[in-house]
């Protein structure tokens, strides 16, 4: 199994998330990130169970979907965000996902706050044990008025 951060990507640096639009709608969230359109501060996470201490974050209202996508080699993917509940203020949030892999649609994921006011950490939205063994491009989209904060994922490779 390896782990792929979302900013840092894979130890080999040979598998990295790439993020879109790049046009600012994706942040790049850290213990220091000062970001002031930003629905998530950094003061609101509990950054001790945020690998790397690192996260992508987006909310999708209009224009171009956002999306991450990440291309891997493997039998197995497993995807790991942060679900925000309430925000502060009172704002509730939702995340609705859709993944697919090589172009094809495989899945998808939607959580709606429960009107807590903590963040789920290392929740696991997506997963695939089925894969051929060859390299994949998963894409994980966010539906409209979603937040998404990405924080990793596992990819399994058989060593041939």
């Amino acid at each position: 199994n390896f782990t792929v951060d979302d900013t840092f990507g894979n130890n080999a640096h040979t598998v990295i998330p790439a993020y879109l639009p790049n046009n600012g709608t994706w942040h790049v969230g850290s213990p220091t990130e000062q970001c002031n359109g930003c629905i998530v501060q950094p003061s609101e996470l509990d950054i001790s169970q945020i690998m790397n201490q690192t996260w992508h974050h987006a909310t999708f209202f209009d224009g171009a979907p956002i999306q991450m996508e990440v291309t891997f080699p493997g039998t197995a993917v497993y995807v790991y965000n942060i679900l925000p509940n309430t925000l502060p203020g009172g704002v509730s949030s939702h995340t609705n996902l859709l993944f697919s892999i090589d172009g094809e649609t495989v899945g998808q994921f939607s959580h709606v706050s429960d009107s807590s006011a903590k963040f789920l950490y290392n929740q696991l939205v997506y997963w695939n044990a089925s894969l051929s063994n060859t390299t994949h491009t998963l894409v994980m989209r966010a539906d409209v008025g979603s937040l998404v904060i990405f924080d990793y994922m596992i990819y399994t490779m058989v060593d041939s």
